[in-house]
């Protein structure tokens, strides 16, 4: 589903995270978005390239508005109790240290007011904020730190009250201050579209990683201590001396749209690790460091100090980009106070030694749980999970206490791992493992859970250990390597690194080289979702190929009358109404007309196809005075098209009002949604008796219904689709609505909280061709495109033995009774049908979806050739 939200206000910045439903940290195609003020004035506009857009130079305590294809959106930027300008205050770029001008215009910034510092590179020893402000730094601006740290001031461990300000990996120990320090500072906010220099290529700060000179450790570029509601947003922060972003005993923290960049080959300048936090966001950040890019702490025990552990918990990293480094997301090996409810999602890990990592040891205690990871891919990441508790840091990391494999007694220094969850992630270019796991004997790691995560390998890899433990052998192109660790789930292999799309249309064509007709060679409407599907395709790429097999296929059901394989007119049965459309195709495409003598062989079936009193086509002979949803995208637009080859424009003003009175019909008040079928005569079990409805709301019905709008809107003229315009605009946006997070739809499309209830593939896939085609049409605002690429990962899978196949299809559903059993319409009946694999009702559709994709991107490539 996509998301569009507002990330951060400030008095004079927006950020927003506009991601449709399969994007990470950056767009693969551009997205258009204007800002406009309440009133409707142009603000700024342009093009996004990632989902978080940063918009700056906004007046305080107004209103403004985000429009996007996905959507549009209010914000409202927080108010100033007064602007400062550095430059008033004696900011200069020629001063060789601003810090005691900065000083002065911190102190002069009313409680709610805002600094701001202009474009220009300012150098500056180390400032301290005060709470209730907002530092700006405008686009252009750079805050630099000054290379000479001769009076460069030290950031005790405790304040005189014996409260811990700030510790070097995990214990309470004096640094240098950082550039931005700040202490107690409550409703802070950094942010801009400037730079904050930490200066860690200047002096001697990566000559001496380990030591303490002058009583102190080497400073963070930004440090926050006990400081709540504290938003950094826009910046580029960068060249730090050590952690360039460290918020210690921090609640409410919010970091997006920014940058944090340091050379590869920097010492221990990890990117942004919360220690000791509660409710930390991290949204839209692109991290390029020389250690790890996020490394979430809770302090390390020490024998005789443990009053400053506290656990960190609750944060939330999305749409975040994290290259090279040590790992991308790494809890540890500081977790004494405990790490718990970790989430990471739609991430991109590229070329980190290490994707998720955790990391501990003997003698550390505490408790890591709770750690999801999902939609996230990786790249080149040597192995993607790592989990160790038997990391050798410090002096005695390696002794034998620390690293036998001998259980050892429980105490609370005994560090425990559980619950750690891993769905629908991918890795490509694996070397090492794609899992490592090493739990202690006496405490072995529980509860990891891998579920829809693939991988492909390097093929160019060398042996090498990937968990920094004593004992641990090389591997190379592992999969699950795992010791004292239960581990549920497997990684798959991804299908090998070829184009996607051309991947797709080689499983579409095996699909339609090996396809058997559906039952057993009887004219169908399975059949014909698989030659509809091959139309599109067809018309889409112009290659023969798909009209050979649509011939290929329908000439096996087509005899001599003309006569159609199994098809009986006297039973009236709607569903054998679909195919038809595929005869009238290929009358079009070949001129042969024994297709369109067939196809009015369904056509004179339908002039005598018994109707409700309301004059809507019965479903089936066997099914009397009932409408289903099915039954409206079998046969209208076969009608339709069938009138206008023979001219008859009272067949298409037949079938628009059939469809019309159709919805007023099944329409469902309560849940804005039509009803799976309607009984007109009150008689079925399953039927209401007050409305005729069916109980639950099937997703794949109102798939059905969602493609017959469609076509039938693609067929028709503006005045002649008016009845049913707005019905459909508003069914498409609320389909869009119930779109699950995983980027699917439901079985019972309105139940998310239902036990059992699951995402299912073909009802996924006609909704996504249905809104590629609104979209497209003017009957959908939204972006389909994104929600295209998600169902294709989502539903198409590496198949067993090679190949590709189409997941989660529910095998059939209907109302009454079936083979031996009664069907209630009840969302626990939906639940019951059995899911399969490759079934046309799925697959037609996907094919339908990818035509369309190709259609829609040649005629955007046309339009842009035009201009």
């Amino acid at each position: 589903m996509s998301s569009l939200r507002v990330l951060a206000a400030t008095p004079r910045t927006l950020s927003f995270l506009a991601a449709p439903a399969d994007a990470r940290h950056s767009l693969e195609t551009p997205l258009s978005w204007v800002l406009e003020t309440a009133e409707g004035t142009l603000v700024a506009q342009g093009a996004m390239r990632k989902v978080v857009l940063f918009v700056e130079g906004l007046e305080p305590g107004c209103d403004y508005r985000l429009v996007t294809p996905l959507g549009t959106i209010s914000g409202t930027t927080r108010p100033c109790a007064g602007l400062v300008e550095a430059a008033e205050l004696g900011v200069h770029q020629t001063n060789p240290d601003n810090g005691p001008a900065l000083t002065r215009a911190i102190g002069a910034v009313p409680p709610g007011g805002t600094l701001r510092l202009p474009a220009g590179r300012y150098l500056s020893g180390p400032i301290f904020l005060k709470r209730d402000m907002t530092l700006y730094l405008e686009s252009g601006a750079e805050l630099a730190a000054i290379g000479d740290r001769t009076h460069w001031p030290r950031l005790p461990a405790r304040d005189e009250a014996g409260r811990v300000l700030g510790t070097w990996e995990g214990l309470p120990e004096p640094c240098y201050a950082a550039l931005i320090t700040a202490v107690d500072c409550t409703r802070l906010a950094l942010t801009g579209g400037g730079t904050i220099d930490g200066g860690g290529d200047r002096g001697d700060w990566w000559s001496w990683p380990k030591e303490t000179r002058d009583g102190a450790r080497r400073p963070r570029t930004v440090h926050l201590a006990h400081s709540d509601c504290v938003t950094v947003s826009g910046l580029t922060i960068r060249n730090s001396p050590s952690w360039t972003v460290h918020p210690y005993r921090c609640r409410d923290l919010h970091f997006s749209a920014l940058r944090i960049e340091n050379p590869p080959n920097s010492p221990n300048t990890d990117g942004l690790n919360p220690e000791s936090c509660e409710r930390v966001e991290i949204t839209g950040v692109a991290f390029s460091v020389g250690d790890d890019c996020i490394a979430i702490k809770a302090g390390k025990r020490a024998p005789d100090e443990t009053e400053h552990l506290a656990p960190t918990r609750d944060v939330a990293i999305a749409h975040c980009r994290m290259e090279r480094g040590h790992g991308a997301v790494v809890i540890g090996s500081e977790m004494s106070g405990g790490v718990h409810d970790v989430e990471i999602a739609h991430c991109d890990f590229i070329a980190t030694d290490r994707g998720l990592r955790i990391k501990t040891r003997r003698g550390r205690g505490g408790e890591v749980s709770g750690i999801r990871l999902r939609d996230t891919a990786m790249q080149d990441v040597p192995t993607p999970l790592a989990i160790n508790a038997f990391y050798f840091c410090d002096p005695d990391g390696k002794d034998d206490w620390v690293q036998s494999r001998v259980p050892a007694p429980v105490t609370e220094t005994t560090p425990t791992i559980r619950d750690i969850t891993l769905t629908r992630v991918t890795a490509r270019g694996v070397s090492l493992a794609g899992a490592a796991l090493l739990g202690l004997p006496e405490a072995p790691i529980e509860g990891v859970r891998l579920s829809e995560c693939s991988l492909t390998f390097a093929p160019d890899a060398r042996p090498d250990v990937p968990l920094m433990a004593l004992g641990v052998p090389p591997v190379r192109h592992a999969r699950i390597t795992a010791q004292f660790a239960q581990v549920t789930g497997t990684i798959a292999d991804m299908p090998p690194d070829k184009d996607p799309a051309h991947m797709l249309m080689e499983y579409f064509d095996a699909y339609a080289r090996n396809h058997r007709p559906y039952k057993g060679g009887a004219w169908c409407y399975e059949d014909g979702l698989v030659y509809r599907g091959l139309e599109l395709l067809h018309r889409a790429t112009g290659e023969a190929r798909w009209l050979d097999h649509i011939i290929r296929l329908a000439d096996a059901q087509i005899g001599t009358g003309p006569s159609l394989a199994g098809y009986d007119p006297s039973d009236y049965n709607i569903d054998n109404i679909l195919s038809g459309r595929t005869l009238l195709y290929l009358h079009q495409v070949t001129g042969e007309t024994r297709y369109i003598a067939a196809a009015q062989l369904l056509g004179r079936q339908l002039a005598q196809h018994p109707r409700t009193r309301s004059g809507v086509y019965w479903h089936k002979l066997r099914y009397p005075w009932q409408v289903w949803l099915d039954g409206l995208y079998m046969g209208p637009p076969f009608q339709i098209g069938l009138g206008q080859h023979l001219r008859d424009d009272r067949m298409i003003t037949d079938a628009i009002t059939q469809v019309s009175t159709a919805l007023d019909m099944a329409f469902v008040t309560r849940t804005g949604l039509y009803a799976h079928a309607v009984d007109e005569a009150r008689m079925q079990p399953w039927a209401d008796t007050d409305t005729g409805h069916s109980g639950a709301h099937w997703a794949r019905a109102i798939g059905w219904l969602a493609m017959a709008l469609v076509d039938i809107a693609e067929l028709t003229s503006t005045p002649e689709f008016a009845p049913l315009a707005a019905r459909s605009r508003a069914l498409f946006d609320r389909i869009a609505a119930l779109q699950q997070p995983g980027g699917l739809w439901l079985q019972v499309i309105d139940q998310p909280a239902l036990p059992g209830n699951y995402e299912e593939t073909s009802a996924s896939a006609m909704f996504v061709y249905a809104l590629l085609r609104a979209s497209e049409l003017g009957l959908w605002r939204g972006d389909a495109e994104p929600l295209a690429r998600c169902l294709l990962e989502r539903a198409v899978k590496p198949k067993p033995g090679g190949g590709l196949e189409m997941v989660e299809i529910c095998h059939v559903a209907g109302l009454g009774p079936f083979e031996d059993r009664f069907r209630d319409g009840s969302a626990e009946y939906y639940l019951s049908e059995p899911l399969c694999t490759d079934d046309p009702k799925g697959v037609g559709p996907l094919m339908m979806v990818e035509a369309t994709r190709i259609l829609q991107a040649e005629r955007r490539s046309a339009a842009c050739a035009g201009q």
